[in-house]
């Protein structure tokens, strides 16, 4: 049995929301469609809403990116994550460096993030 989480996180491109869920057996995240079918199996600590087709999902401990199939296009690597815009996203590493990376996890530069 899962308990959904009421979290109405971004459509589908296909339409439809697309709804995040705990597996209550695992306590594992995943996503369902707007009818209950499951998308992505419970298999994340923490996962968020898909921004430019990406979503910040956390397993071990770390933050990676997946796309729509659920498939990592970002291994789960970086000690903070936060939501790709116009192509480009910040990370953090165990240091707390910060970083702006693009769709596929290539730095672009690094940032201040006291700024």
């Amino acid at each position: 049995m899962t308990k959904p989480i009421v979290e109405d996180l971004e459509p589908f491109r296909e339409g439809g929301p697309f709804y995040k869920y705990e597996d209550t057996r695992g306590k594992k995240c995943g996503y369902r469609d707007k009818n209950g079918n499951v998308v992505i199996n419970p298999k994340f600590e923490d996962a968020h809403k898909f921004s430019d087709d990406l979503a910040r999902v956390q397993v071990d401990g770390r933050w990676g990116y997946i796309d729509r199939g659920g498939h990592f296009v970002i291994e789960p690597v970086w000690m903070r994550a936060f939501d790709f815009n116009e192509g480009k996203g910040e990370v953090r590493n165990s240091k707390g460096e910060a970083y702006l990376i693009d769709k596929a996890g290539n730095i672009i530069k690094r940032l201040n993030p006291n700024l």
